[in-house]
């Protein structure tokens, strides 16, 4: 009897679960964590609701755009703009220009004399802090950039791909007299205050079925859905709290997965007839057997990811946390990203009103950060909000700190081709399919990730889509 095993249940692994599933073919889906969603599941936490970092969704077609309302069941909210402010040297700022403008002229004229100079003779670019400090200028790289990107990717820039930025909008573009003038403007009536900071007009709207929405009681209640729906006809069968331990294939195709419960326990073997791996490649290619050539094996151990640990905290109804998301472009704290759930959407509060906030802090499995207590991440966070002027550390009512392995692909330099090597290497085994961020070693937005595992299930049902990483960055909330 044929069954496709799926490894991982993120928004990849479920919609193609649900894609064959909905056809009448087997499928057992393999998810380490107790929960669906991967990146995008939700928890609750006394009446709050909490989600792993923002997550909004861009639908990419009308198929999508129609799981998508299937998964919701209409229960979403649109969103008009995903700008988000900046805290910058003590202040919140709408956007990176508007962050520079604000300093003091005698700066921003070094800046713009950095900048021009860079733009008139642009320096060969092998890394991603060498495109960077073509785009922005040396000032304003080592200003706002540096400090704000070494905390996502953990390593020097020099060591990061530059493709991840490619591709950006370059808000720094105008000339050098239009930057002084909108400096000279902005002298006057403008406030430094960390709440200054008021919400821009609303963007004009897309179409309502491809518009960027947001589930209303979070990124989580949309992949609960499509696991009931897949679940619905007896069809698919979902292992969570279950981690894969090896891969068995033979003569040019994929037979089994041993898989066990996390944490320990008897190991399980599960016959495959198709494999659809949403995990990260370089663990999907550790776990064959046989081992991979050595040429293989050296390529997949050059790949890492980013953890995080996500601080989710509770604050009394009053006041009101002003904004959806923050980023923070500054050294003065550890924190990446702030997010407002219950400003996306009012459901995500509790019925006292008390409103959840989550904190993003990406560090490396062995960091003091991964390694901290829960009492220590929340009072960190509490007291980083409280710095910036976003709260009193008396807002905070409790706390609860999410680790999460593996959340963030590094882009070191060279990783395109390794990825291309190692893609090539499971097309050889003929009945596998690696599919997704952590599949393909991307950075995607949640819409392609569902595409990716409709495009995957119908390739099992005998249809030959290629499936590739996204060719630009597509307005990417990693």
């Amino acid at each position: 009897m044929e069954q496709t095993v799926i490894l991982g249940a993120g928004p990849a692994g479920l919609a193609a679960a649900w894609r064959l599933a909905r056809t009448g073919h087997p499928v057992t889906v393999v998810e380490r964590e107790q929960a669906v969603g991967g990146l995008c599941r939700s928890f609750e936490l006394d009446g709050c609701l909490f989600d792993i970092g923002p997550h909004l969704f861009k639908p990419r077609s009308e198929e999508v755009a129609a799981l998508w309302d299937l998964g919701c069941e209409g229960d979403s909210v649109r969103q008009g703009t995903e700008s988000a402010p900046i805290y910058f040297e003590g202040a919140l700022h709408h956007s990176n220009s508007e962050a520079i403008l604000a300093q003091p002229w005698w700066k921003i004229a070094r800046m713009g004399a950095r900048f021009l100079a860079r733009t008139l003779r642009p320096a060969d670019v092998h890394s991603a802090e060498d495109l960077l400090r073509n785009m922005r200028g040396e000032e304003i790289y080592q200003a706002l950039y540096r400090s704000h990107e070494e905390k996502f990717w953990g390593r020097p820039l020099s060591q990061i791909d530059p493709s991840f930025y490619v591709t950006q909008t370059v808000d720094l573009s105008t000339s050098l007299p239009s930057l002084v003038a909108a400096a000279l403007r902005s002298r006057f009536g403008s406030s430094s205050g960390a709440g200054a900071v008021e919400p821009k007009p609303e963007e004009p709207t897309a179409p309502l079925a491809l518009a960027s929405r947001f589930p209303s009681r979070g990124a989580g209640a949309l992949y609960d859905r499509i696991r009931e729906l897949a679940e619905a006809d007896g069809q698919a069968r979902f292992m969570l709290g279950t981690e894969l331990v090896a891969v068995e294939h033979a003569e040019g195709r994929v037979r089994a997965v041993i898989v066990r419960e996390s944490g320990g326990g008897e190991e399980q073997r599960i016959e495959a007839t198709n494999l659809v791996s949403t995990i990260p490649i370089q663990v999907l290619i550790a776990s064959l057997e046989p081992q991979p050539e050595t040429s293989v094996a050296t390529d997949a151990a050059k790949l890492f990811h980013r953890d995080l640990v996500s601080v989710n905290l509770i604050l009394a109804p009053e006041p009101r946390f002003p904004h959806e998301r923050i980023e923070a472009f500054s050294a003065a704290v550890e924190l990446f990203r702030i997010t407002h759930f219950s400003g996306f959407t009012p459901r995500m509060a509790s019925r006292l009103g008390h409103q959840s906030v989550g904190v993003e802090y990406y560090c490396f499995r062995d960091d003091e950060r991964w390694q901290s207590s829960d009492e220590e991440l929340v009072a960190l966070a509490t007291r980083e909000l409280a710095a910036i002027g976003l709260i009193k550390e008396r807002d905070v009512i409790r706390g609860k700190a999410i680790r999460v392995k593996e959340a963030c692909p590094v882009q070191i330099r060279g990783h395109r081709e390794i990825r291309t090597r190692l893609l090539d290497h499971l097309v050889g085994l003929g009945n596998i399919q690696s599919i997704g961020r952590n599949g393909l070693f991307t950075y995607n937005q949640m819409s392609h990730s569902v595409d990716c595992g409709l495009r995957a299930a119908e390739n099992v049902l005998g249809a030959s889509h290629r499936i590739d990483p996204p060719g630009l960055r597509e307005s990417v909330v990693f």
